[in-house]
């Protein structure tokens, strides 16, 4: 099985492409990066400064893929409102217009956020963004479409540990678990279900996250 990921050089893409490289259903991994991820393994492409803003610019990367996961992803609180809309969506639509021309076939799997919102209306910008993000993948054909939800993600590595806020939340992490997951352990869910036939229009929160890693 070819599978195509992107933003394999962020905290969450890392640790999927990590997964992925590990599990013997994989038989390719191409990594669609706009920096290199520092990985090397006999199943990894990386392409290296690619131009998500332009869906043409994929196609040539995206030959015989099976399965998607679009992991890239920005912090709202780092961008201003439209870098976060161009990074959060239009990236998005145009993987998913090269990924069409390549294999109308292939499964999607996105990382989206706990709380966004589809409708549009809630108070905090950001989650209706990314729900803006998540009707673009549900007006998609693709036979099957999975998002994943997670609430709050520890960096397992310490080079994704970018802040303050990042090591304060590790710390209550430690005390309380159950308010998240590092981002290994997300990781190990959302390709076990993706790549164990998870039905198409699901929808991973963080319990069902949880259950998951509990059912291992």
């Amino acid at each position: 099985m070819h599978a195509i990921i992107t933003g394999g050089a962020g905290m969450v893409g890392g640790s999927v492409l990590r997964q992925l490289l590990a599990d013997s259903r994989i038989s390719k991994v191409t990594a669609l990066s706009r920096r290199s991820t520092g990985l090397s393994d006999p199943k990894l492409t990386e392409v290296l400064d690619c131009d998500f803003s332009v869906s043409d610019s994929l196609v040539p990367h995206m030959q015989d893929a099976d399965i998607l996961f679009h992991c890239i992803a920005t912090y709202a609180h780092t961008v201003d409102k439209e870098t976060y809309e161009k990074v959060s969506v239009t990236y998005f639509e145009n993987v998913l217009i090269a990924l069409k021309q390549v294999n109308p076939d292939a499964s999607v799997v996105h990382f989206s956020a706990s709380g966004a919102n589809p409708k549009e209306n809630s108070w905090y910008k950001a989650l209706n963004t990314k729900g803006r993000a998540e009707k673009v993948l549900w007006a998609s054909t693709f036979p099957r479409r999975i998002t994943f939800r997670p609430a709050g993600i520890v960096p397992t590595r310490a080079e994704n540990i970018k802040g303050i806020s990042d090591k304060l939340f590790k710390m209550i992490f430690r005390i309380l678990p159950m308010i998240g997951t590092d981002s290994d352990q997300l990781a190990t869910a959302v390709v076990g279900f993706a790549l164990s036939g998870g039905q198409d229009g699901t929808i991973l929160k963080h319990p069902d996250i949880v259950r998951l890693l509990s059912d291992k």
